[in-house]
């Protein structure tokens, strides 16, 4: 499901044939949604409007989102849950408060006070040991999200504007500036590993791909840069020109889809795949699109898959050497990296099954034809013998013998 936000919220089927435009809205209000958050088993939404406190809402059934309770906290700028847990959330303030709230218990576990200015982003790192945040100049690191925190401090040389997280590979942070780039961060070590152009188009929106090594960035245009996330190497792959503003983006958990939000309040796939062929358009909200996020998916694994499978067909080349491959020592890394590349074998295998069912019928329409056909011919000969017609019999029969003995 793909999730989209601008005065109301809304929930759409995707596909191979793109986004349903037809999903009701729900949750409309006068005031902006400006973030929406999605837990481990998307269960629950956590949402967060412009000049009001968070909520968080049961999305248990997908038609019917109802409010489970506001957390109780004022000039929340941005917030986000844990990956691995619905029970954690962190929440960003004006007043640069970083505080972890426990959903169970309905209360704040942890605060972090003043350790900045205004918090414009928070994610948790792949593997949720650190807690990144962003404010105007800083990439904020909070490496121990307990009673002693360790807040370092990255100062960017110009405005920041944007942050996201790597889903996979921990340690890996992309941050937009207002210099119309986006660098990729290590924040264990401290260091920038490659700086990426995006013209003279401000950042709106940055993804990076869960299986394969590529990184999407958006502004008046969508650029993507074929990566290795380990070293920072990198290649340029495609840009797609917009006509319309755009707003926000995300990447689909396997990889296969890019939907993009526009001002206009059209929502936009592309499938990275056929190159970044747009597979729909269509106009889904009266205003701007303020957020768009597709549903974590879940899927059971037992397999013991080990080795680094790239979904694109771009022309990124996997590095074979030690020291740039994404490594995935730890079990748990391990384990999130056999989910989502059984999440890559299904997803493909539902796309050859949907082609092969197209076949199978077309395959039974041309032998209903033939049947047909055949049919037809056996009647019209057959109706020859019921009329007792003897030189229509012959001619039926051996028609080169009835032809002779007319001459």
């Amino acid at each position: 499901m793909l999730i989209s936000a601008g005065l109301a919220l809304k929930i759409h089927p995707f596909g191979p044939q793109g986004v349903d435009a037809t999903a009701r809205p729900q949750l409309s209000a006068a005031s902006k949604i400006i973030q929406v958050s999605t837990c481990n088993d998307n269960t629950y939404l956590l949402i967060l409007r412009e000049n009001e406190k968070p909520a968080i809402f049961s999305a248990k059934d997908k038609s019917n989102i109802r409010l489970i309770h506001t957390i109780n906290v004022s000039n929340v700028t941005t917030l986000t849950f844990k990956h691995t847990t619905k029970k954690a959330i962190a929440l960003g303030t004006k007043t640069g408060d970083v505080l972890i709230y426990d959903t169970k218990n309905r209360t704040v576990a942890n605060t972090y006070p003043k350790i900045s200015d205004e918090i414009k982003f928070l994610d948790f790192t792949a593997n949720d040991k650190h807690l990144c945040g962003l404010d105007a100049s800083t990439l904020l690191v909070i490496t121990d999200l307990g009673a002693n925190p360790s807040v370092k401090k990255y100062k960017q040389a110009v405005e920041c504007v944007l942050m996201r997280c790597h889903p996979f590979v921990a340690n890996r942070v992309a941050v937009g500036l207002s210099t119309h780039t986006v660098v990729l961060w290590d924040v264990q070590t401290g260091s920038e590993l490659v700086s990426l152009g995006l013209g003279e188009s401000p950042v709106s929106g940055i993804a990076m791909s869960s299986c394969g090594n590529y990184l999407v960035m958006c502004g008046d245009c969508i650029k993507i840069y074929g990566i290795d996330f380990v070293s920072g190497n990198h290649t340029f792959q495609f840009h797609v020109d917009m006509d319309s503003r755009v707003t926000c983006m995300d990447l689909s958990p396997d990889d296969r889809y890019v939907a993009i939000g526009l001002s206009n309040g059209s929502v936009r796939l592309y499938d990275v795949k056929q190159n970044m062929l747009m597979v729909s358009e269509a106009r889904v909200h009266n205003e701007a699109i303020s957020t768009l996020v597709f549903e974590h998916e879940t899927f059971e694994s037992n397999s013991h898959f080990s080795s680094m499978v790239k979904l694109s067909e771009l022309d990124v080349k996997n590095r074979s050497g030690e020291e740039k491959s994404v490594k995935v020592a730890e079990g748990d890394d391990l384990e999130k990296f056999k989910n989502r590349v059984l999440k890559l074998v299904k997803c493909e295998m539902d796309r050859l099954e949907s082609q092969l069912d197209e076949h199978c019928d077309k395959f039974q329409k041309f032998l209903d034809n033939e049947f047909e056909a055949i049919d037809s011919i056996i009647s019209k000969k057959w109706n020859i013998f019921t009329d007792g017609d003897m030189n229509q019999i012959m001619k039926a029969i051996c028609p080169e013998e009835a032809r002779s003995s007319v001459d």
